[in-house]
This record gives C-alpha cells, sequence and structure tokens, in this order.
C-alpha cells in the first residue's frame, strides 16, 4: 500500500500459488450410474492494482485492474482474466450509504479456443442498523458475449445480505 496523498491510496497485490480443482459428473449407463472425478494442481498467477481516491467527507471512487492467469497442470489448459472495476461510494447518512459499480472482464481460454467479453452495472444500498448489524441489497445487469454464440448472455441480478457481528 502507498498513500499518495491524505485522500488517496495505491495497492499493488502479486500472488502465485499452486492450488488445486477437482470436476465430477455422473453417466448413466443401462441404470447403472458411474461417478468420474478429476483432481489437478493448477498454477495460478494473480496482480492486481486499485487505487482509493476520497473525493468529498462523502464520496470514495474506488478504480482496480487485475491480471489472472491459471494453468492446469494435467491437462495443459490456460485460463486468462483481464478485468477492470470501479466503484463509488456515497454516504447518505451516518447509518445509510449507496453505491453504483461497474465491471469489466475479457477471458481467453485454451481449451475451448475461445474469449468471453463481460459487463456488470449496479447500484446497491447498505445500512448499519445496530452497532453489530448491516444490511445490504443490490441490483445489477450482466451481459456477456463470447465468439462461440452459445456462452451469450443477459442476466439480472438482485442481492440481499445480513451481517451480524456478534457481541463478547
Amino acid at each position: 500500500r502507498y498513500q499518495m496523498s491524505t485522500d488517496g491510496q495505491l495497492n499493488l497485490f502479486a500472488s502465485h500459488q499452486l492450488t488445486d480443482t477437482s470436476s465430477q459428473f455422473s453417466v448413466l449407463i443401462f441404470d447403472l450410474p458411474f461417478t468420474f472425478s478429476m483432481q489437478q494442481v493448477v498454477r495460478l498467477t494473480v496482480y492486481e492494482a486499485g487505487y482509493r481516491q476520497q473525493l468529498t467527507s462523502r464520496d470514495q471512487l474506488y478504480l482496480s485492474a487485475a491480471r489472472r492467469y491459471q494453468e492446469f497442470e494435467t491437462t495443459g489448459e490456460t485460463e486468462e482474466i483481464d478485468s477492470f472495476s470501479a466503484r463509488w461510494n456515497h454516504q447518505f447518512s451516518p447509518m445509510i450509504s449507496g453505491y453504483l459499480f461497474g465491471t469489466y472482464e475479457y477471458r481467453r481460454y485454451s481449451e475451448f479456443d475461445r474469449e468471453d467479453n463481460e459487463r456488470e452495472i449496479g447500484f446497491g444500498l447498505q445500512a448499519n442498523l445496530y452497532r453489530n448489524l448491516e444490511l445490504e441489497g443490490f441490483v445489477a445487469l450482466r451481459n456477456q458475449t463470447s465468439d462461440d454464440r452459445l456462452y451469450d448472455y443477459d442476466e439480472m441480478r438482485i442481492g440481499v445480505k445480513a451481517t451480524y457481528y456478534p457481541r463478547y
């Protein structure tokens, strides 16, 4: 983290790790179920840069750009993701705040020789009802286009979250 000014902060993150993934699928042959599992090692590399700016006492802007690269050791497949996101927060009162956000992701899959573009925009509200209870709700529109039309879609996402922090 680097404090650029009293109102701005730059965050840089890099990670390279080994992890694993597993897939499971079942096939029914002559009314007999066969279940197959596959596990493989994944090399995950992530680079991310973010900038947070306090615009006013009630407004904050956050911008981030990231690159993720996954290499699956067993199959040799790769997935690359380049993304950009922006979020603007506004404090309406000491207890209620709102936000607008947008994201863009560009994905490449070597196994399928496929490229996807995903965009999402949305807004949300957060309320701190008590010292230890927060409620949040959001609505977002997501659109994905792909060079394989089978993976094109539009969707609306609606979410509600309650967070309770117990007191000890």
